[in-house]
């Protein structure tokens, strides 16, 4: 019985880092550098960052992580829009704080999305807007895209 024990603890511990490895290599990478330049109308700010996110397909987990900073003032919101092409303005499809809570970098989350947000925001129709009370409809923008 031990060694049928030892046996299969060795088995499970010679394929666990190849599973994780596969459960990695299955995620969607994406990312998006933010500045006033993106923002439709462009905003002269010094706020910049960048968001990094991982969609599993299997499942349309999509969790984030959201770093901002040198802003005109604290954020008042942060969230994904889409879709939209570059250039172009959307709504809102997804919060990344709770609406009324105060966001502060970074920002960290994740969200189960429907099919259709999946392939949207895979398709690079989705960015992430930072707003500020100086700058209410956005103060720095980044289209998100898959990394290559």
């Amino acid at each position: 019985m031990a060694i049928l024990n030892s046996f299969r603890n060795s088995v499970i511990m010679s394929i666990l880092p190849a599973l994780l490895a596969t459960q990695a290599l299955s995620e969607t990478r994406m990312t998006a550098i933010l500045s006033g330049a993106d923002e439709v109308p462009a905003v002269q700010t010094p706020g910049k960052e960048k968001v990094v996110l991982a969609l599993d397909p299997a499942t349309r987990a999509l969790s984030w992580t959201l770093k901002f900073g040198d802003l005109a003032g604290p954020a008042t919101m942060v969230h994904f829009h889409g879709p939209a092409m570059p250039g172009k303005n959307a709504p809102p499809v997804l919060w990344l704080v709770e609406k009324g809570v105060v966001p502060v970098s970074p920002v960290k989350g994740s969200a189960i999305l429907t099919p259709e947000q999946a392939k949207s925001v895979t398709d690079g129709e989705w960015y992430v807007n930072v707003h500020t009370q100086k700058n209410p409809s956005g103060e720095i923008r980044g289209l998100i895209a898959p990394v290559k």
